[in-house]
């Protein structure tokens, strides 16, 4: 299927690079242009969390362009779970909202929580903008996927093999997105063999620890790797969403 697609594009001479969203892929679409996402979710807590996990799967199992469907396709999202699936969906290697034409995704009834979590959340899709360009550059030559688990890039640390809700985003940071609902904080196991600065707030947590951190919904718990190359990015509010 991927394939059909791929070959006509190229046999009209379209410009790269050719992207075509497809229910239809499988490992390795990726390299025909193919990009896939979880399917037509709907809009509870447990589609959130299943967001998360599809996103670290799909790409694990070699679909790396990979998104969701963010806020829910069938039905109206609450604030809260709109405000995480937004700020998750930020780190994915495609960051895209979609919903049925009589959902809440496409307005009116924007409430102020969800507006600002969602203006949040594209303001830091468009500051790590180079950065994520980079790190798909690399997944694209090497197959290893943007978002992974833990222990792919720390498999020294052997804690790392039982932390299933946290994930790299690239090589630099360490996303740990909130999963019980109803809090405003979570616990964060940081690993081995380097120490970790929130993107935000500048706080250091050294590696082999772990810490309570606070999460409001308008952000991630997202750290940095202090050992890191690229340029350290906050998140700066010179966006609005209508």
């Amino acid at each position: 299927h991927q394939l059909t697609f791929a070959e006509g594009i190229a046999r009209e001479k379209l410009p790269p690079p050719a992207m075509t969203l497809s229910r239809a892929t499988t490992a390795g679409s990726w390299r025909l242009g193919g990009a896939s996402w979880d399917g037509d979710h709907h809009c509870a807590w447990s589609d959130y969390i299943n967001h998360l996990y599809d996103t670290l799967d799909g790409q694990l199992s070699g679909q790396l362009w990979w998104s969701v469907d963010v806020g829910g396709f069938f039905c109206q999202m609450d604030d809260e779970t709109l405000a995480r699936d937004f700020m998750l969906s930020s780190t994915a290697p495609i960051m895209r909202q979609h919903g049925a034409r009589d959902t809440r995704i496409w307005g009116p009834g924007w409430s102020k929580v969800a507006t600002n979590a969602a203006t949040k959340a594209i303001q830091l899709r468009v500051a790590l903008g180079d950065y994520i360009h980079e790190q798909l550059a690399i997944a694209s030559a090497t197959g290893v996927p943007l978002n992974r688990y833990l222990w792919h890039d720390f498999p020294e640390d052997s804690a790392t093999f039982d932390v299933q809700d946290e994930f790299m985003f690239g090589s630099d940071y360490l996303v740990a997105p909130v999963v019980v609902q109803n809090t405003l904080s979570r616990s964060v196991y940081f690993p081995k063999g380097t120490s970790w600065m929130h993107y935000k707030t500048g706080q250091v947590h050294e590696g082999g620890s772990s810490a309570t951190v606070t999460v409001p919904l308008d952000e991630l718990a997202m750290f940095k790797r202090t050992d890191a190359k690229s340029p350290f990015v906050r998140q700066k509010a010179t966006m609005h969403l209508q």
